[in-house]
């Protein structure tokens, strides 16, 4: 099952037209969080093809965080569709996925976890 989305997925994205390729945005980017201070990531942004003014939107973000054993990185994407038209603002609404990993290392009545 996997391999059949897979494939279908490559398809597709091999088959889009070369007209979308100009809406496609990549870059760095910096964030900072009250609890993992500041990360550094990419950033992703592709415009959809169509009538309503759609974006994918995917970020990728690795936390420095203060405490030597911890690690924290985590992933995004969001689709957001945007109101024009609106005598300078761009509202938009959205939804998305977050996935996140935090990994703590230390030791528990004598013994080391992860």
């Amino acid at each position: 099952m996997r391999k059949a989305l897979f494939a279908t997925s490559l398809f597709v994205l091999l088959s889009t037209p070369a007209a979308l390729q100009a809406q496609l945005d990549l870059g760095a980017q910096g964030s900072w969080g009250d609890e993992f201070d500041f990360a550094a990531g990419a950033r992703v942004t592709l415009g959809l093809p169509g009538s309503l003014p759609l974006e994918l939107h995917g970020t990728f973000d690795y936390f420095f965080p203060e405490q030597e054993r911890t690690k924290y990185w985590e992933v995004n994407a969001n689709l957001t569709a945007f109101v024009p038209n609106l005598r300078g603002f761009m509202p938009y609404a959205g939804l998305g996925v977050n996935v996140a990993q935090l990994e703590v290392k230390g030791e528990f009545e004598g013994e080391e976890f992860t």
